[in-house]
């Protein structure tokens, strides 16, 4: 499992005409500064249209909207389907993507693929508790993912889509 770290505090102000090679943005928008992905990918949140555009260089990866949303990936238009336990994407890979109803946990099939969470001292020790061993301690926050079958765009657009859903 690979991790992308995320702190949504940790944004750039900027105004859209010093990126004109980025063109969907316009007018003033934030940068989201995450040192765990690939220098090609960026994440921006812009206000002139209240969307979230993840890029790798200068293709548009996904657009989502500011409630969350994915209104686009890789130029595809995902099926959103609300079910019983939570919510089911279609077209974003093979198999359909099910979102837990907490938004936190991602499965395809039965099988879970990615997490959204964060583990810090408190958690890590109730944890070694639990377990009766003591673990090795890695903090994290962001994104835990399975990356045989979730690319880091698209586990970037999940933690993305988590961060706009709380932010709304």
């Amino acid at each position: 499992m690979r991790t992308i770290n995320f702190n949504w505090n940790n944004h750039i102000k900027l105004d859209a005409d010093v990126l004109p090679e980025l063109k969907p943005l316009k007018g003033k928008v934030w940068e989201f500064l995450i040192p765990d992905i690939d220098t090609d990918y960026r994440v921006f949140k812009s206000f002139h249209d209240n969307r979230y555009y993840i890029f790798n260089g200068n293709n548009v990866v996904s657009i989502l909207t500011f409630y969350g949303r994915i209104l686009r990936f890789r130029s595809l238009e995902p099926t959103l389907n609300k079910v019983v336990v939570g919510k089911e994407y279609n077209n974003l890979l093979d198999g359909t993507l099910k979102v837990s109803f907490s938004g936190s946990d991602f499965f395809v099939g039965e099988r879970l693929v990615g997490n959204i969470g964060s583990e810090n001292r408190l958690s890590w020790a109730v944890k070694c508790l639990l377990k009766f061993k003591l673990l090795a301690y890695n903090p994290w926050n962001g994104i835990r993912y399975d990356e045989t079958i979730i690319d880091q765009g698209l586990a970037l657009t999940l933690l993305i889509s988590e961060v706009a859903s709380l932010d709304s």
